[in-house]
């Protein structure tokens, strides 16, 4: 259960990368490791889940330990708002990711007239968090 292929990918990263969350939450029950192992390329399975859009599967992550949401040249976060997944965006902003680490997305996010990203984005940089999630 922890080995991983020719990528450095185990199977916490490939049910991260395919959307399984019930395979990810099952494999975490029964300790699977490399809940947090880069791959080859570094990409993580938070990075994986992040890609894939899926919000279950990343607080499955988090709850289970991942709280690195800083790491990298570019935050989680900053992906997340870059893809367009609003939805995940929410998750991490609720999972104390740091909005700053997003600001640079925030133009092109207008631009691309995803207004319901700055807006997330906005309320956590003002400090507005009473906002329902």
């Amino acid at each position: 259960m922890d080995k991983v292929d020719h990528d450095g990918r185990n199977p916490i990263s490939w049910a991260c990368g395919h959307g399984h969350e019930s395979a990810l939450r099952v494999l975490l029950k029964y300790g699977a490791k490399g809940f947090d192992d880069g791959d080859v390329d570094g990409w993580t399975p938070l990075a994986w889940a992040i890609q894939r859009d899926g919000p279950g599967i990343i607080e499955a992550l988090i709850a289970h330990g991942v709280n690195d949401l800083e790491k990298g040249a570019r935050t989680v976060l900053s992906w997340a708002v870059e893809y367009g997944y609003s939805s995940v965006v929410r998750v991490l902003l609720r999972e104390s990711a740091k909005p700053e680490s997003a600001v640079d997305r925030i133009l092109l996010e207008q631009v691309m007239g995803r207004y319901d990203l700055v807006s997330e984005l906005q309320l956590h940089l003002n400090g507005n968090l009473d906002v329902a999630v």
